[in-house]
């Protein structure tokens, strides 16, 4: 007699930054799952942030901003084919209602895929980590502050300079794992578009600082030389 083992089909995805690109391609691939013949409906997509129920990514894009908490529900009559789920204390995740289990792993893998290309990196390699590993460095975290007080009293100074850049690195470190998975209320390219607008009016504020500075100090010089 044979033994196999049935695996089930994930439901967790990476956390990642999302965009109304990224979310329409999503909506497509939920939309993919199949129906019965009787009941060959138009998909119902809506999505809800909070008390608000939108039916489609116009009415996002309209809303602006951003979320960590967002439902997408595809339904065909009253029954619901695929959900996909962000919440502000969980993994997002993604469901489907087949019981074709092959049909799922391959929605999965490319509802998954879009996540992998906007994924947060150093969050999901800590988040992936055993928790034993998780564990012990909070541990040693909690440890060290004590390790360094002692050597610092011996006289030891430079440790208070690796002190500082220890916690320095751990408090970027903390920043990033702290993120939230997101989704942008707005394009990708409207995005980007707006960091580069927002990048040229720092570097010209930048600009224009030093310069008001160097043509100050010019002028104090050039005074100064006429009073003497």
């Amino acid at each position: 007699m044979a033994v196999r083992t049935i695996q089930t089909v994930p439901t967790d995805l990476p956390h990642a930054k999302l965009y109304l690109d990224d979310l329409e391609e999503v909506t497509k691939i939920l939309m993919e799952m199949s129906v019965p013949e009787s009941e060959k409906d138009e998909p119902i997509v809506t999505y809800k942030i909070g008390n608000k129920v939108m039916d489609s990514i116009s009415d996002l894009h309209q809303q602006g901003g951003s979320t960590t908490s967002l439902e997408v529900n595809v339904r065909r009559r009253r029954w619901r084919d695929a959900e996909l789920r962000f919440s502000n204390y969980s993994d997002p995740s993604v469901s489907f209602v087949s019981e074709e289990t092959q049909q799922k792993w391959a929605l999965y893998g490319k509802v998954k895929t879009v996540f992998d290309s906007k994924r947060y990196v150093l969050k999901n390699v800590v988040d992936d980590l055993p928790e034993w590993v998780k564990t012990s460095f909070y541990t040693v975290n909690l440890i060290i502050p004590f390790a360094f007080a002692g050597l610092m009293e011996k006289g030891w100074k430079a440790f208070g300079v690796m002190f500082l850049a220890y916690y320095l690195v751990l408090g970027i470190l903390l920043t990033q794992i702290a993120k939230r998975s997101r989704v942008v209320l707005s394009y990708s390219y409207e995005h980007a578009k707006l960091s580069a607008e927002a990048r040229r009016s720092y570097i010209r504020d930048i600009v224009m600082v030093a310069l008001g500075a160097g043509i100050t100090k010019t002028v104090e010089l050039f005074i100064s030389k006429l009073t003497k």
